[in-house]
């Protein structure tokens, strides 16, 4: 569960006993939505303010504006965060042209602030507080992100907005040495569990043991490092080992990390963000086809993560190469979301729509094939498609990736 961090701030000029009963009332809002949270000390003067120490483990930051003349007050604690802030207001005593304000003198210094609002006598929180939380959660999610890149050859760091992305680039000595120690009880014992979850086609036992010890060495050198994503350059990887790593994506991504073909960063960075806003890993599709008849599109990979299978995946030979393994996932009806990123970063897009069918088994695409009928109309979306690889998320989050993508300062993207 996402935890924010609420901080009161009121004028030095108004009565204590008022603003501190707004606190009583506003907290008692923020409980309904059911979001863990800590409560500061209400702070009441510039002085406090400029002497203020943000230490929390909290993903988001909300700043109750409780009165009027705290605009200043609010602004010097905000710049304090370095998390998504929220100007949190309510309709009495000048609070909301205090947020306001506040919210202006953030903006001039280049920082986003979403403004909320609650009627004390009539309205809830909780859709509002609920994108805020999972904007925080996300963000939080990838000011954590760490990944080891193999055969890749990435930058040491890769930026979106603010925020740092640390890039491991993992030796071939090191990933040969570190698969020669995986021992043989390790493997059996991942094979076991795999041979009862899937249904395995013209895999040889052989191929079979090589991914998996593949993805038992990925797994260690994550630990390692203290990783939590991974990518592969995966054709260059294909031809220098003859392993496919799709069943390591695979794994990997059912297991609570990111891992991402092609050496796509920017697929990686969907993938966790998608990952934060559902209970399900996200799934990195190509864009295959698309029908404008049934607004509807096509993404295919050989990657798709075992706990998303409705029913039992099938384990299967790679696509292109004809080589090692890959995977076949069928997928339930239901609603999406598509996430894409630029390749520099700079912009986000994401529309909703609904899985109509999967598994197709179609010979020509990649193993997990997956149909989805789009929200917008299909010619639109192919205009404004932010290159081939699509982030399934299963569940409808556009609202807040949007607001994410202001809280990230890379432009939203809408077709």
């Amino acid at each position: 569960m996402v935890k924010l961090s609420l901080i009161p701030t009121a004028s030095p000029i108004h009565p204590k006993s008022r603003w501190a009963r707004k606190i009583d009332e506003i907290v008692k809002k923020i409980s309904q939505a059911n979001i863990e949270f800590e409560l500061t000390k209400c702070i009441t003067s510039l002085e406090e303010a400029l002497k203020f120490k943000m230490e929390t483990d909290a993903a988001g930051t909300i700043i109750i504006v409780l009165t009027g003349g705290t605009s200043t007050i609010a602004k010097e604690v905000a710049l304090r965060s370095k998390k998504p802030i929220a100007f949190l207001a309510h309709g009495e005593d000048n609070s909301l042209p205090s947020a306001i304000e506040a919210r202006e003198k953030l903006k001039i210094e280049g920082i986003y602030s979403k403004l909320l609002y609650v009627d004390l006598e009539q309205k809830t929180l909780n859709k509002e507080l609920k994108v805020f939380a999972n904007v925080a959660k996300a963000y939080d999610y990838l000011s954590n992100l760490k990944i080891i890149g193999i055969e890749t050859n990435l930058n040491n760091y890769i930026s979106i907005g603010e925020i740092k992305i640390k890039i491991i680039n993992v030796s071939e000595e090191e990933l040969s040495s570190t698969m020669k120690s995986i021992n043989d009880i390790e493997v059996a014992q991942l094979e076991e569990e795999l041979t009862k979850r899937t249904e395995i086609t013209d895999i040889s036992e052989s191929d079979l043991k090589k991914s998996i010890k593949l993805y038992l060495a990925i797994r260690r050198l994550m630990k390692k490092y203290g990783a939590n994503g991974v990518t592969f350059n995966c054709f260059k990887f294909i031809l220098k080992y003859k392993i496919t790593p799709c069943l390591t994506i695979s794994l990997t991504n059912s297991n609570g990390f990111i891992g991402a073909c092609e050496a796509e960063v920017p697929a990686a960075i969907a993938m966790i963000i998608g990952s934060s806003l559902s209970t399900k890993p996200s799934f990195m599709g190509n864009l295959s086809a698309f029908n404008i008849k049934s607004n509807t599109i096509t993404l295919a990979h050989c990657t798709a993560p075992l706990n998303i299978a409705e029913g039992k995946a099938r384990l299967v030979r790679h696509f292109e190469t004809g080589l090692s393994v890959s995977l076949d996932v069928p997928m339930s009806r239901q609603d999406v979301t598509l996430l894409s990123l630029s390749k520099d970063l700079s912009q986000l897009m994401a529309i909703e729509g609904e899985i109509l069918q999967s598994s197709m088994k179609n010979p020509s695409m990649c193993r997990t094939q997956v149909e989805v009928k789009l929200s917008v109309p299909v010619e639109k979306f192919m205009e404004k498609a932010l290159g081939n690889h699509q982030t399934i998320v299963f569940c409808k989050v556009r609202e807040v990736i949007e607001e994410l993508a202001k809280n990230l300062g890379v432009e939203f993207v809408s077709p």
